[in-house]
């Protein structure tokens, strides 16, 4: 072919012998690299050198998984000289920022200078080197400037832990007022006046719900407090946890009148929920089971679940237990208008909802579902959407184990 590029101008080639460099230019060959493709990739065997004639590229470095850029190339650039020098894998991948025009020089040519001109072959592996050792310095200055913007990052997300903290700690001034007023105005009638049956379900109401606040905010406190925020974990009673959360999830403000149901009254706790349309199934060898758990987690997940299908999808409502042997499944279900199957990983990122607007739904802030699944893992489980009964509607389902395993970092 005719030189395709003016190879006087190219470290590695000006100071060859006419001759030889006339040899080599027979060789080479013109490539258009699309923006985006790789030239060639990292661990690839070295077959060329490469002078890039148009465009702009980068050089990665990948490891563990991660990918950085260490270094741009800008015509006239001399690159993949050292793997084919040495006859190694490339150590980096060189990708197309744009369209590239590159002229490639296969590595045969090794050969024929060091047959014709074997002083110029020194040269070419004197500056070789030379831009290896400059691509080093800048792989050196990337490295380093990776590590400082991640420990600036570590400290910024340190600060934002920190006054995430503080302002959780300032909550329970403002939230000890609330309670302690709503306990005044139950336990001291005689200063503060009489109370309706209404109004004394519904502060007794309030109050359990700012009791439940309250060990929320010691609890975030805790695992603040907690290197790894680890689980504390307790042997409990299924049926006794399960009574506090559905107590929790369906007891608040606007939900079914639960106050006289007697602690620890699972059954008669099933009865009252099944008169407002929640059926719970499980099976009594389900229920005389003991989990091995955290147990406040466990109470926000099934809080989260429940709190979530009511309000989105208000009417008739599930939850269902099943033992799985070594693993307690939990479906929340209802009869709402369902989640689309590819919008179901969606309703688990923060801030992020389904788009059911016009079908009647009431919306929030994005946060329950993400929440339970963020707890949901902190238990070591997992949790996924599925249709609900014969298609309709939304299953959230939630696998547990009974008791974790001893690699969770869990603490006792």
């Amino acid at each position: 072919m005719s030189d395709p590029i003016d190879t006087s101008t190219i470290p590695l080639l000006k100071d060859l012998a006419p001759d030889v460099r006339a040899a080599v230019v027979s060789l080479m060959s013109v490539e258009h690299v699309r923006a985006g493709d790789n030239v060639f990739e990292q661990d690839e065997p070295a077959r060329a050198l490469y002078v890039l004639r148009a465009g702009e590229a980068e050089v990665v470095k990948r490891a563990h998984g991660h990918e950085m850029v260490i270094n741009r190339l800008r015509p006239v650039t001399v690159f993949g000289g050292i793997g084919v020098l040495r006859g190694r894998p490339h150590s980096a991948t060189v990708r197309a920022c744009t369209d590239l025009e590159v002229v490639e020089v296969p590595a045969e040519f090794v050969e024929i200078v060091r047959e014709r001109d074997p002083a110029a072959l020194t040269e070419i592996y004197r500056q070789s080197f030379t831009a290896a050792a400059d691509l080093l310095h800048r792989a050196d200055l990337a490295t380093v400037g990776y590590f400082v913007d991640l420990l600036a990052r570590r400290e910024q997300e340190q600060l934002e832990r920190e006054l995430r903290h503080l302002l959780v700690h300032d909550l329970r001034s403002p939230l000890a007022i609330c309670e302690a007023g709503i306990t005044q105005l139950l336990e001291q009638r005689d200063r503060m006046g009489p109370l309706t049956a209404k109004q004394e379900r519904a502060l007794k109401r309030s109050r359990r719900s700012a009791i439940f606040m309250r060990g929320l905010i010691d609890e975030i406190l805790e695992v603040a407090r907690t290197e790894g925020g680890s689980a504390r974990l307790t042997e409990v009673s299924l049926r006794d946890v399960l009574f506090e959360a559905l107590t929790q999830a369906f007891g608040g403000v606007q939900g079914p009148d639960l106050d006289d149901v007697e602690v620890g009254d699972f059954d008669g706790l099933r009865r009252r929920l099944a008169a407002q349309n929640v059926d719970i199934v499980a099976e009594a060898a389900t229920l005389s089971r003991t989990i091995l758990i955290d147990r406040f987690r466990f109470v926000q997940v099934l809080m989260n679940l429940v709190g979530n299908a009511s309000k989105h999808a208000p009417g008739w409502l599930g939850v269902r237990l099943r033992d799985l042997g070594p693993r307690l499944e939990i479906a929340v279900v209802d009869r709402g208008p369902g989640i689309p199957e590819h919008l179901r990983a969606a309703v688990f990122e923060l801030y992020r909802q389904v788009d059911l607007k016009n079908q009647g739904v009431r919306r929030g802030f994005g946060l329950g579902l993400a929440g339970a699944a963020r707890l949901v893992a902190a238990l070591g489980g997992q949790i996924r959407v599925a249709d609900g009964d014969g298609g309709v509607g939304t299953a959230m389902i939630v696998e547990v184990p009974w008791a974790p395993s001893t690699s969770a970092g869990a603490t006792r």
